[in-house]
């Protein structure tokens, strides 16, 4: 239960971190 929401956590960060770098590369 608690693995499921870290790696839920874990892999919002890394999408809303992934955006953010997309989108000052793109700037």
């Amino acid at each position: 239960m608690v693995t499921e929401s870290y790696y839920w956590i874990v892999g919002i960060g890394l999408i809303i971190i992934l955006g953010l770098c997309i989108t000052v590369c793109g700037l």
